[in-house]
């Protein structure tokens, strides 16, 4: 019995940091001049799955805490692109850099706890 107990809380424990590990992932909605997506997100391995539902070419664009490098991903419009990020916990800011498009309005704060 205390074998089969001991398996299980290992099968279990295998099986709790798998999970843990996959991370999560945030759906984002470009329009024109506009981010739909969660301003809160856990810190941790993250997939962003962007998609461009505007008529216009928009780019999603990444800055904060330990991204030292420019992520970024340019759907067209009606398609679908992924973009993935180790998020440590901060402030990131997210925008459009595309012609006027951040000064138009397509910027948003993402906080990762």
């Amino acid at each position: 019995m205390k074998r089969l107990i001991s398996l299980l809380a290992a099968v279990a424990f295998v099986l709790g940091t798998a999970f843990a590990q996959e991370g999560q992932t945030v759906k984002v909605t470009m329009t024109e001049y506009q981010f739909d997506m969660p301003t809160t997100v856990k810190a941790g391995k993250t997939t962003f799955v962007i998609k461009n539902a505007g008529k216009r070419a928009h780019n999603f664009q990444i800055k904060g805490e330990g991204i030292n490098e420019k992520l970024s991903v340019n759907p067209k419009p009606r398609e679908t692109q992924t973009l993935e990020v180790d998020l440590k916990p901060g402030t990131y800011a997210i925008t459009c850099p595309v012609d006027f498009h951040t000064a138009k309005g397509m910027k948003t704060t993402l906080t990762v706890k």
